[in-house]
C-alpha cells in the first residue's frame, strides 16, 4: 500500500519537477542571452560613437562645440538604428563625451612620447656632438704632439750638425797645422842636415 502511494506521488511530482528545472534552465539560458546581447549592443554602441567621432573631427572638422556633437549624435543614431540598435540621446552624448576624452588622452600621451623621444635626440645629438668634440680636440692635441716632436727632432738634428760642423772645423784646422807642423819640421831637418854636412 505504500509503495503503491510513493509511486503515485512520484509520478505526480516527476512531470512537475521535470518542467521546474526546464523552466530554471531556460529562464538562466534566457538571462545568460539577453546579457550577452546587451554586452554585445553597449560594445557596438561604443565602436559606432567611437567611428563616428573620429569622422566627424575629421570630415566637420569645422564645427564647432554643440553644433559638433549634434552631429555626431545624428550620425551615430542613423548608424545605430541601421544596426537594430536603439541609444537614447543622452546614452550617445556620454558615450561621445567619454570617446572624446579618451581621444584627447591618447593624444596628450602621444605629444608627451614624442616629446620625451626629441628629449632623447637631443640628448644624443649633445653627446655626439661631445664626441666629436672630444676626437677634433684629440686630433688636434696628437696634431700639437708631432708637432712638438718634429720640432724637438729638428732642434735637435740641427744641435747635431752644428756640433758635428764645429768637431769637422777643429779636425779640418788640426790637419792643416800638422802640415804646417811637419813644414817647419822638415826645415829644421834640412838645416841641421846642412850643418851636419858642412862639419
Amino acid at each position: 500500500m505504500k509503495e503503491d502511494i510513493i509511486n503515485q506521488t512520484v509520478q505526480i511530482l516527476l512531470p512537475i519537477a521535470i518542467t521546474g528545472i526546464t523552466g530554471i534552465f531556460s529562464w538562466i539560458g534566457i538571462r545568460i542571452k539577453n546579457t550577452f546581447e546587451e554586452k554585445v549592443k553597449a560594445e557596438t554602441k561604443k565602436s559606432v560613437v567611437n567611428d563616428t567621432v573620429k569622422y566627424v573631427e575629421q570630415v566637420h572638422y569645422n564645427l564647432q562645440g554643440q553644433k559638433k556633437l549634434k552631429k555626431a549624435i545624428s550620425i551615430a543614431t542613423q548608424v545605430l538604428n541601421e544596426k537594430g540598435i536603439k541609444a537614447s540621446d543622452a546614452e550617445l552624448y556620454i558615450l561621445i563625451e567619454s570617446s572624446v576624452l579618451g581621444m584627447k588622452k591618447d593624444l596628450k600621451s602621444a605629444v608627451q612620447k614624442t616629446e620625451l623621444m626629441k628629449d632623447e635626440l637631443t640628448e644624443a645629438s649633445v653627446e655626439e656632438e661631445s664626441y666629436e668634440q672630444l676626437k677634433i680636440e684629440e686630433e688636434k692635441n696628437n696634431q700639437e704632439k708631432v708637432y712638438v716632436l718634429v720640432e724637438s727632432s729638428t732642434i735637435g738634428i740641427t744641435q747635431e750638425l752644428t756640433s758635428a760642423v764645429q768637431k769637422a772645423k777643429v779636425i779640418v784646422n788640426k790637419l792643416e797645422e800638422p802640415s804646417v807642423v811637419t813644414e817647419d819640421s822638415d826645415k829644421e831637418l834640412n838645416t841641421k842636415t846642412k850643418n851636419k854636412d858642412k862639419k
